[in-house]
């Protein structure tokens, strides 16, 4: 996907995985490394959190994380007709969670070592991928996809950002 995004759209768009497959196999197992990434680096490289600290902050980081993925998913869902008639749960869930690549990957190493936060400019990535994907995977007129990226981001980042801050004060740590 990051090397041959267009090719890639294209097999995407031709497999025969539902949105469940995507859940699964693809989106819990990254988000999950991601959470554990986030442990390890707080509390093995940090060292000013306490194991249990360390271990709500993860799972804090995993709610976020998933939770954005899954509503920004059935965002798309919602709001398809309007940018893309052809989408349907699968092709959206497929939609986020491919694009999302890039952002998993740079949260990954930028969790576990807090020194290379630089890499977080790897999430623009993701956008080229969204663009690439709308294209090829929603099949969007050229005309509709700023504004559908726009609504795609801001979902997104404001709902990790919101369910992250939600559990931080209900659970402050």
């Amino acid at each position: 996907m990051i090397i041959s995004p267009v090719s890639e759209w294209k097999v995407i768009k031709d497999e025969e995985r539902d949105y469940q497959f995507v859940i699964k196999q693809f989106a819990i197992p990254i988000i999950v490394l991601c959470g554990v990434t986030k442990f390890l680096g707080l509390f093995l490289f940090e060292g000013s959190f306490n194991f249990f600290h360390s271990l709500l902050y993860a799972i804090t980081h995993f709610i976020a994380i998933f939770a954005a993925f899954y509503l920004t998913s059935l965002v798309v869902l919602q709001v398809a007709p309007t940018f893309a008639p052809q989408t349907d749960r699968n092709t959206s869930f497929k939609f986020i969670a491919y694009s999302l690549i890039p952002y998993f990957t740079a949260t990954l190493f930028s969790n576990l070592f807090s020194s290379l936060y630089f890499l977080k400019l790897f999430y623009l990535f993701s956008v080229y991928l969204l663009w690439q994907g709308l294209e090829i995977l929603l099949q969007t007129p050229d005309s509709k996809k700023l504004g559908f990226i726009a609504i795609i981001l801001l979902v997104i980042f404001m709902l990790i950002l919101a369910v992250q801050e939600t559990i931080l004060f209900i659970i402050p740590i």
